[in-house]
């Protein structure tokens, strides 16, 4: 007997361009107890199919065909009746639960929404259940969450929070959109935790939606690969995996970069080209309390050295608000550093003012998280690609600058018919191209990739990476790679450098950091990835490091690791970075029984 049945679904927008087919003529089932998994890339329609079974297509939308929810007809239905299924009887999580929360009311008011209007409870009795279910999901001092908004929670909290209020009403089905994309790679392994142990406990059935084949072999029990609108094959999790018949899922299986790659770069020698000594990056913090309160510092870098080899990328992991992307702009002096020295090419810039920095500029890039945000939506891809030209080589005529910038376009996959657009009518993927591209083309010696391909789709992310290596093989130039996703750092990083709370844990080559790691935090890192390997993934003791990442303005988070001085009274004390065999350093630590003991 199906929990959910889908016969015939076809999906369709009317637009100013014609009609848009987003899903044609679909059919699946789903079990109670199961966990589906529907993988494809953007644009596929895989969310657009649960979409229309929820009532949530925009005006524009239609659907056709026939959703069984045990045996009852839900597509389609009158809002009023649908109601009563949304909520109660289907629950969903949304990619991103901070658009998905109303941002005016406090947590405990939105979910105590759900079950005054399902079940008639009273204010006292839906707070009740709504903390009941926090603590259930885990989320640290859950009482104190329901009167906070949800700008004040991190985003793994508010992924918490997402799923503890889709499952109070015990819905038979959770819908689970891309619901870990934008997390920490740690935080994405809990969540995940949390929802097999949702689906074990309380029978409940789960259709994850998702692009990420490590995550549906962790999860799920039988896989429909979706492609252009239709299901191109479906099976069991083993069979999609180690018998892939269709072209699609054997590009999706290839493109996922894997941790335990034996085959990524190793350790460079040559010339330096960047040292950093000591670097520091200190925001002032206005505290309330007291009459005037006081100014307390933010210690977002805190003492971080590490040297950069011509042709070398370095990768740089850690969750979010370990310092990776203020480290970046400081080395770049795009953010003012507080104390330290970084030099480039035996030259100290450091001290440098915006006059004298900027014939170093050229040399030093930057290709950033969200193309779209960091081109300008008034300005052509041509003009946007072109602009470094103005400015570092003014000699060049227009038609001189136009062959560079069509020869560019063409270098990293974009075709010349694209000149004369604006980044709105390209692809994310085409957007990060001409971010590359604008980077690249004056031949720079050092580019920081600050999460350049966590947004794009695995196939597409799969070609950026490849470009990026080939871009660095032809012009020699050394990168600073910076990931929560320790799969892709492995496959390009020569050596790997992990830092927690503005410090660097562990720093070595990257085999060694990814195969052997020394650190409890790489450790805990490393084991939370997932591998796109059934077979691995069910074999696999996942390290946890109880508790949320600790906020940077306590003093005493930096000793998380060495509890026995934090005994012993010395909470200033600084874990040292200590070399435990050539090119292998690693911080200050206690042993694991003692760390999990505190």
């Amino acid at each position: 007997m199906s929990l959910l049945s889908v016969k015939d679904l076809s999906v369709w927008f009317e637009t100013l361009d014609g009609t848009v087919d987003a899903v044609k003529g679909v059919n699946f089932d789903i079990k109670p107890g199961e966990c589906l998994g529907i993988v494809g890339e953007s644009g596929s329609g895989k969310s657009q199919t649960f979409m229309a079974a929820m009532g949530l297509l925009p005006k524009n939308g239609r659907a056709s065909g026939s959703i069984l929810l045990e045996g009852q007809e839900i597509l389609n239905l009158p809002i009023t009746q649908l109601n009563a299924v949304r909520g109660s009887k289907i629950g969903m999580i949304f990619q991103d639960p901070l658009t998905a929360l109303t941002p005016h009311l406090k947590i405990g008011a939105q979910m105590s929404e759900v079950l005054k209007v399902h079940k008639g409870m009273s204010s006292a009795e839906a707070r009740v259940q709504c903390l009941d279910w926090l603590n259930r999901t885990r989320i640290p001092e859950a009482a104190r969450r329901l009167d906070q908004y949800p700008h004040e929670l991190s985003g793994g909290m508010r992924q918490r929070v997402m799923i503890a209020m889709s499952m109070l009403c015990d819905p038979k089905l959770l819908i689970a959109d891309e619901p870990t994309t934008a997390l920490d790679v740690t935080v994405q392994a809990e969540i995940l935790d949390l929802m097999v142990s949702l689906q074990k406990d309380r029978g409940t059935a789960i259709a994850l939606i998702t692009h990420d084949m490590g995550v549906v072999a962790r999860m799920c029990d039988r896989i429909q690969v979706m492609r252009h609108g239709a299901y191109v094959e479906a099976g069991t999790v083993d069979e999609i995996f180690t018998q892939p018949k269709h072209d699609y899922t054997r590009k999706l299986l290839d493109a996922m970069p894997r941790i335990d790659d034996a085959g990524a770069p190793g350790a460079l020698k040559g010339e330096t080209l960047l040292n950093v000594h000591d670097l520091k990056v200190h925001f002032p913090i206005r505290m309330k309390g007291g009459l005037f309160g006081k100014t307390v510092p933010l210690k977002a870098v805190n003492g971080v050295s590490f040297h950069l080899k011509k042709g070398e990328t370095l990768g740089i992991v850690g969750e979010s608000g370990c310092g990776k992307s203020t480290l970046a702009r400081a080395v770049l002096k795009l953010v003012e550093p507080t104390g330290g020295n970084v030099t480039w090419l035996g030259q100290p810039i450091q001290d440098m003012d915006k006059k004298t920095l900027k014939p170093f500029r050229k040399d030093l890039q930057i290709v950033f998280q969200d193309p779209l945000a960091s081109l300008d939506p008034r300005q052509t891809v041509a003009a946007s690609i072109a602009e470094p030209l103005k400015t570092f080589r003014p000699d060049l005529t227009a038609r001189e600058r136009r062959e560079e910038v069509l020869k560019m376009m063409t270098r990293v996959g974009l075709e010349p018919s694209m000149y004369n657009r604006y980044p709105h009518e390209l692809s994310g993927g085409q957007n990060q191209r001409v971010g590359i591209a604008r980077a690249m083309i004056n031949r720079p010696k050092l580019v920081i990739c600050d999460e350049a391909v966590s947004a794009l789709d695995v196939s597409i992310q799969a070609q950026i990476i490849e470009l990026l290596k080939d871009l660095q093989r032809e012009f020699g130039m050394s990168m600073l790679f910076i990931s929560h996703d320790l799969s892709v750092v492995r496959a390009v990083s020569n050596r790997i450098m992990v830092l927690y709370l503005g410090r660097i844990v562990e720093l070595g080559d990257g085999e060694t950091i990814c195969s052997a790691p020394q650190h409890p935090y790489t450790k805990s890192l490393i084991s939370a990835v997932p591998i796109p390997d059934p077979a691995i993934e069910r074999s696999r003791t996942r390290l946890r490091i109880p508790g949320e990442l600790p906020s940077p303005l306590d003093t005493q988070s930096a000793l998380r690791f060495l509890p026995s001085r934090l005994d012993a009274g010395q909470t200033d004390y600084v874990p040292q970075l200590l070399e435990v065999a050539p090119g292998h350093m690693v911080a200050e630590h206690d042993s694991l029984e003692r760390i999990l003991a505190a």
